[in-house]
């Protein structure tokens, strides 16, 4: 299929290999229980997105082990994602512009991103950024346990989530290495502690004062991608409250979801956690720690609460919901116009096992309607169905009653064929015995007679004491006409003639 659509010959598709990445916090191994895994496939040109997206992923959404899949071709980087296992998996695809992926090939160069998508380059981006990062923190194992008490801060104060306004995985891991590259001799300890100091003095409204972990990287010969580049002279990017650029190339703001009021919640839990391990004492108690990662109070903190219901049933509920996430942040952007409003965001979504009634309850009349009709339709299409397959069923039974009749009335005449056959055999044997030449009298035959008779009368009486039984020989009797001597001399004895009888 690939070849015929990108008129290359079947060896080069058959010799074609493609490549799986990890990336995200999988990749900087600081994933924990309930994270998800990010993939990337990176293809040749002849593979597209749309054999990605209908090939292996119908075979993905077939395969036992794999739960709640859905394809999201629309988004901004199309993904793919799927449970497996009881691990939650979003898969990427990337196309290259070349026929072959070998070992020269390398997804750190700048210049393999020439010539491709935006979407494409978004997606190799993932890798990229997640190595770029690896490659300049001055000691990973202090930065990747450091990352992971940043994280599991994060997670509990309510404040890790980049779809909602907050800061995603990415943003905590470059903020987490640049503490680490500015104090390079420090342990995990001491990078958590310097942490909470430098970014509670430190100004992020001013775009002069970016974290960044290297020099902003420029190719003017790339220009579709050039131009995407993080600028802090661009007037949008004076509008932005916070500004952490990612260090692989194309640079990015990856907080540019960030709103006010999200801003102030995120400095509000920086300065806690600043005044929680607070530099005056040497050391840090365990009871400080356990403060620090106390669980958030978002629900006990205020007086008034927004909830917004997502409902719709369940293969469609993963798809439905993230949408209406997506949405929260442009109606907490309508909600900070009002000058007497503070809104405090919840960064998870909370799951809720509802009846059929109070859906629909929170459903569209028009909408329900629809669903009706649909159910009616599926339901009618599947008694029909039913319908037909029982009809095959009783079709197939009579095929094979009428099988089973036509082969019995086969055997039984062939039966009686083979008796009548047997019957003729019997009959022709016996007359030609009687129609034999006679090689004894008259008197000889009537012995002959006589003897089987007594022979058979010898065998009913059993004068003897013993049961004898008496062989019949239906063949031919033997001839008794060898010369005239022995004729007379059987003619004189008082002994019976020869007979075709013979008793054991």
């Amino acid at each position: 299929e690939a070849a015929a659509q990108c008129n290359e010959t079947a060896e080069v598709v058959m010799a074609a290999r493609v490549r799986l990445y990890a990336f995200g916090s999988y990749k900087l191994s600081v994933h924990s229980h309930g994270d998800d895994v990010d993939l990337l496939l990176v293809g040749p040109h002849f593979v597209t997105r749309d054999m990605f997206f209908d090939g292996l992923g119908q075979r993905l959404a077939n395969y036992p082990a794999v739960r709640e899949f859905r394809d999201i071709r629309g988004a901004f980087v199309p993904v793919m994602s799927f449970n497996f296992d009881g691990i939650e998996i979003d898969m990427v695809y990337a196309q290259l512009q070349i026929k072959y992926i070998d070992d020269a090939w390398d997804i750190n160069d700048d210049w393999n991103l020439k010539h491709l998508e935006y979407s494409t380059v978004l997606s190799l981006n993932g890798v990229r950024l997640a190595e770029k990062i690896l490659a300049l923190v001055p000691d990973r194992s202090v930065f990747r346990l450091a990352l992971r008490a940043i994280r599991h801060w994060a997670k509990r104060r309510a404040i890790y989530s980049n779809k909602l306004g907050y800061l995603g995985g990415v943003s905590w891991a470059i903020l987490t290495a640049r503490v680490c590259q500015l104090y390079p001799n420090a342990n995990a300890s001491q990078i958590v502690q310097n942490f909470f100091l430098f970014y509670h003095i430190w100004n992020f409204g001013a775009p002069l004062k970016a974290i960044t972990l290297c020099e902003i990287v420029r190719h003017d010969d790339i220009a579709s991608i050039n131009e995407r580049v993080w600028d802090p002279n661009q007037g949008a990017t004076r509008n932005e409250l916070m500004h952490i650029i990612t260090p692989a190339f194309p640079a990015m703001n990856s907080t540019h979801n960030v709103s006010s009021s999200t801003f102030e919640v995120i400095k509000r839990e920086i300065a806690r956690g600043f005044h929680v391990l607070t530099r005056a004492e040497r050391e840090v108690s365990k009871s400080k720690w356990q403060s620090l990662f106390e669980k958030s109070t978002f629900f006990m903190d205020h007086k008034q609460y927004l909830f917004v219901k997502a409902c719709a049933p369940s293969q469609h509920l993963p798809e439905w919901s993230g949408l209406v996430e997506s949405k929260i942040r442009a109606l907490v952007g309508g909600l900070e116009y009002h000058s007497d409003v503070q809104v405090t965001t919840y960064c998870r979504s909370i799951s809720l096992l509802l009846k059929q009634a109070e859906i629909r309850e929170h459903t569209n009349p028009k909408i329900v309607q629809k669903l009706t009709l649909k159910l009616e339709k599926l339901q009618k299409l599947q008694r029909l169905r039913a319908l037909k397959k029982q009809q095959q069923q009783q079709q197939q039974q009579k095929n094979l009653a009428q099988a089973d009749s036509k082969s019995a009335a086969t055997a039984t005449e062939e039966n009686e064929k083979s008796k009548s056959a047997s019957l003729q055999s019997n009959q022709s044997k016996a007359a030609s015995v009687q129609n034999s030449p006679s090689h004894t009298s008259n008197g000889s035959a009537e012995q002959l007679a006589s003897s089987s008779s007594a022979a058979a009368a010898a065998v009913k009486s059993g004068d003897s004491g013993k049961k004898e039984f008496v062989y019949a020989y239906k063949s031919k009797p033997p001839s008794f006409a060898p010369s005239s001597a022995t004729s007379r001399a059987t003619s004189a004895s008082a002994s019976p003639p020869r007979t075709a009888v013979a008793t054991a």
